[in-house]
C-alpha cells in the first residue's frame, strides 16, 4: 500500500510536531533545576511549547489537524501492515508513556488542564505555576516519530521512489538518539551540565 498525498502531508506534519516536542522537552529539562529569572522564562517556554505540541497530536481534540488518530484512526493504515491498527497503534503510545489506558486518560487531563488554565487562558486566580511531568509525553513523542518511520519502511516495500528514499535518508540521520544528542550538546554547551 502507498500513502495518499494527503496522508503523506498528515504524517509529515506529525512527524514535524513529534520533531519539535522531543526538542522542547529535552530543552525543559535541561534547563529545569537553573534558576534566576532569565531560566524561569526559558523553562516556561519550552515547557509550555513542549504541552502545546503534545495536545495538538494526543489531545482528546479529534478535530486538530495533526491528531495522530487523523492518521492512525479507524484502521486507516492497517493495510500497511497490522502494526498500524487504531489498537496497536495507542499501545504502543501507552507503552511508550509508561501509563496504562487511565493514567494515560489522567494525563490527558492533566496537560490539557495546564493548558487550559495556564497558557491559552491564563487563570490568575490560581497560585502557582506547576508543569505537569513531561516525560510521557516525551516518550509519547519519540513513539509517534519511531510509527511514523516504519511507515514509511513499509511504504518502501511497495516500491522505492525518491521521496521514499529520502524520508528513509532522513531518519537514518535524525533519529531519536540524533535528537537527543543534539540536544544533550546544546545544553552542555550552556556550561551548567555536568
Amino acid at each position: 500500500m502507498i500513502l495518499s498525498d494527503s496522508q503523506r502531508s498528515l504524517r509529515w506534519q506529525i512527524e514535524q510536531v513529534a520533531f519539535m516536542g522531543i526538542h522542547a522537552t529535552r530543552y525543559w529539562d535541561g534547563v529545569s533545576d537553573q534558576s534566576g529569572e532569565f531560566w524561569m522564562f526559558t523553562r516556561n517556554c519550552y515547557g509550555q511549547r513542549a504541552i502545546f505540541l503534545w495536545c495538538q497530536l494526543f489531545n482528546g481534540e479529534l478535530d486538530d489537524p495533526s491528531h495522530y488518530l487523523q492518521l492512525f484512526g479507524d484502521d486507516r493504515l492497517s493495510d500497511l501492515g497490522r502494526q498500524f491498527s487504531t489498537a496497536r497503534v495507542l499501545s504502543r503510545l501507552e507503552i511508550a508513556s509508561n501509563l496504562n489506558a487511565s493514567g494515560l486518560n489522567e494525563f490527558r487531563f492533566e496537560i490539557s488542564g495546564f493548558r487550559n488554565d495556564y497558557s491559552a487562558q491564563r487563570e490568575y486566580h490560581k497560585s502557582g505555576l506547576r508543569f505537569p511531568e513531561l516525560g510521557p509525553a516525551l516518550g509519547m513523542f519519540q513513539e509517534m516519530r519511531v510509527l511514523l518511520e516504519e511507515t514509511v519502511v513499509a511504504e518502501a516495500r511497495s516500491g522505492s521512489e525518491q521521496y521514499i528514499t529520502e524520508l528513509l535518508q532522513y531518519y537514518q540521520y535524525d533519529s531519536n538518539e540524533d535528537i537527543q544528542r543534539k540536544c544533550f550538546k546544546d545544553i552542555d554547551q550552556l556550561g551548567f551540565v555536568d
